[in-house]
């Protein structure tokens, strides 16, 4: 790969080796002078990982360039995973570059020293998890030893058919020995469950040890690649500003590095306080390792690409049926495929297909049809179906978002995840209690509603470790939230609340119109909830009316009376909480709300400290005497 300069002469080698002949300047002639310099004595500026790939910035000393002349600068032993397409060296108003070639080479590589390594740590890891087992067996031999010892003292002293019973001697002998016993067998027992601690941590410590060596294996590849670098020196004074010679800027791009955020999230009830500590877990295993370096992390994904799908032209034309015979090597039909739509006329007979088949080499059917100017192909397959279907690939991607790592970090090439702190922020939460135990599950749930009041972008994760007043909840997950929108997340069970759901049973009735007659069947429920807490609380309440299947059937809100109840404006979301309640309804203390479908209503609550409330539900629903009905839940 070659990379010209933009700007400045054009060179190009000449036969004589070593020199350099300006396309302007043909008689002119310098000396080349050649530098050599190991990718590691090149300093790391940065390093910005994407969620497939990272960038790394180094610096190039040419501090034992001579100024004033044209020299070659060869960079050795950069890694194999670099994208050759990535490369850039950024010169400066002393140092200009001419051109840039990349060399991928065999390198001396021991890394048969490192697979031997592996080998013998393998190796003793397959006989530490032998050992293991044998403890395993000795620890159950023990308990069921331990089991007969039980047995027969407990049997000593049962009442044996033409036995005398034991004398104190014999009994206080059993007694000691039974003792002596048992302590041996606890004490054995004891040795034992620590050998099998301790083995259990020599296995662990192995598979990191393995795990490094397998990084460092790949470290070590069979090829790496050295970069070329002709430049031109210009003439340079030191001046106590400059004392020397400013680095190149080398830029590239390495594959097997990544990112994801995760998050710690600790919320204390009483200070109505959370801090969430958000971290990035970078792995990576480019080859290289990145120690002490400046880190940068970003959301942009640079295979998408940058040009979107053109749009395609889109036809609306009959349908064409087309019939597909398959043949037996003998010549006689196996079985016949028909694709058409419920209104296609019949397939053909048999014969006909056989003869149309025959007539075509009984490899193609192809119908042209120039007024439509359409074509229906149909090639022999192993597929006994054949369709033809238009796929869309869909690919969604907002603005990048980057971060900047506060400290310097060191990432070994281990692919390991390895956790750094991107923010530790500081949040108000609102926090209220959901129940819904029309579901069988009448626990009642805290959940929180936040606002992003930070400068950060809260991105997606399935790693969030929710902390409630020290203690550990659960593993949530988060949405992506902008600065300034609201984010929610469930904290597990408040058993200081209580709620209990009790249906009452079904009652039928009828009514008599001036031509037909109905049935009326009234349902009814009652939830109790109890705050067992010495504070006040907030609850949420969320049941579902049933929709009707008919226009026959009728379905009729009775308690609360639908005058009492107010619209909400967006759809209620299962499990989604306060998420699906407006912002304007949710600042209320209490009310019943009802989804713009009108099929869950949520009722909101406030209980003082030791109260208890009760919410009843009722609705009706009206049908045909002569039709049976039920409720469903799906």
């Amino acid at each position: 790969m070659h990379l010209k300069a933009k700007s400045g002469p054009n060179w190009e080698p000449t036969e004589e080796l070593g020199f350099f002949q300006s396309r302007s300047f043909s008689s002119f002639k310098r000396k080349m002078s050649a530098m050599k310099i190991a990718a590691k004595d090149c300093p790391l500026i940065s390093v910005q990982v994407y969620n497939d790939r990272a960038e790394v910035t180094r610096s190039i000393p040419v501090t034992s360039l001579t100024p004033g002349c044209t020299a070659k600068l060869t960079v050795q032993d950069l890694v194999d995973s670099i994208d050759p397409q990535t490369v850039r060296v950024k010169g400066n108003k002393f140092v200009q570059i001419l051109e840039v070639t990349q060399d991928r080479v065999l390198r001396d590589n021991n890394s048969s020293l490192s697979n031997n390594e592996v080998q013998k740590l393998q190796e003793k890891r397959q006989k530490l998890c032998e050992k293991l087992l044998s403890l395993d067996k000795q620890f159950l031999m023990l308990e069921q030893y331990s089991t007969l010892n039980q047995q027969f003292a407990t049997n000593s002293f049962s009442r044996v058919q033409n036995c005398p019973p034991k004398s104190l001697d014999e009994a206080k002998e059993i007694m000691t020995w039974y003792a002596s016993e048992t302590q041996r067998l606890s004490d054995e027992k004891a040795v034992i469950e620590k050998g099998k601690n301790d083995t259990n941590l020599e296995i662990n410590n192995l598979d990191v040890e393995i795990a490094k060596l397998n990084g460092t294996i790949y470290a070590k590849a069979e090829y790496m690649r050295t970069l070329n670098v002709f430049l031109d020196c210009q003439t340079f004074t030191a001046t106590s500003e400059s004392p020397e010679l400013p680095p190149l800027v080398l830029t590239y791009t390495v594959s097997k590095a990544s990112w994801t955020p995760s998050y710690d999230i600790r919320i204390n009830s009483d200070k109505n306080s959370m801090q969430l500590v958000y971290f990035a877990e970078v792995r990576q295993a480019s080859g290289e390792d990145w120690t002490d370096v400046t880190m940068l992390l970003s959301t942009a994904n640079p295979s998408a690409g940058s040009t979107p799908t053109p749009l395609q032209n889109a036809i609306v034309r009959e349908k064409v049926h087309v019939y597909h015979q398959e043949f037996s090597k003998s010549g006689a039909p196996k079985m016949m495929k028909l694709m058409r739509s419920s209104n296609a006329p019949p397939a053909p007979p048999a014969p006909m297909m056989a003869a149309m088949s025959q007539a075509r080499g009984g490899l193609q059917l192809q119908a042209d049809f120039s007024e439509g100017g359409m074509e229906a192909e149909i090639e022999e397959a192993d597929s006994n179906m054949f369709a033809a279907e238009a796929g869309v690939k869909s690919s969604s991607a907002g603005y990048a978002t980057g971060f900047e790592i506060p400290r310097k970090c060191t990432i070994e090439t281990d692919n390991m995840s390895h956790k750094v702190i991107i923010a530790d922020l500081t949040f108000t939460p609102e926090i209220i209690h959901y129940c819904s135990p029309s579901t069988t599950d009448i626990n009642v749930y805290l959940q929180s509603k936040t606002k992003n009041s930070s400068t950060y972008e809260l991105l997606s994760s399935a790693k969030v470790s929710v902390f409630l007043d020290g203690a550990f909840v659960s593993v949530s997950s988060i949405k992506h939230t902008s600065p300034a929108s609201f984010f929610y997340l469930y904290l597990g069970v408040d058993a200081s609340v209580q709620c209990s759901y009790n249906p009452i049973i079904v009652q039928d009735t009828k009514s008599w119109g001036m031509v037909t007659t109905s049935k009326c069947k009234n349902y009814s429920y009652v939830t109790n909830i109890t705050n067992s807490k010495r504070k006040k609380i907030k609850v949420m309440l969320a049941d579902v009316l049933p929709k009707s299947s008919s226009e026959k059937i009728v379905v009729e809100l009775q308690d609360p009376k639908p005058s009492s109840v107010t619209k909400n404006v967006s759809t209620f979301v299962p499990n989604a909480g306060m998420a699906s309640l407006d912002t304007t309804n949710l600042a209320k203390d209490n009310g019943v709300f009802q989804d713009d479908l009108g099929h869950v209503l949520v009722w909101l609550c406030t209980l003082e400290p030791k109260e208890k409330k009760t919410v009843p539900f009722k609705y009706q629903v009206t049908y045909p005497e002569n039709m049976n009905i039920e409720v469903t839940k799906n």
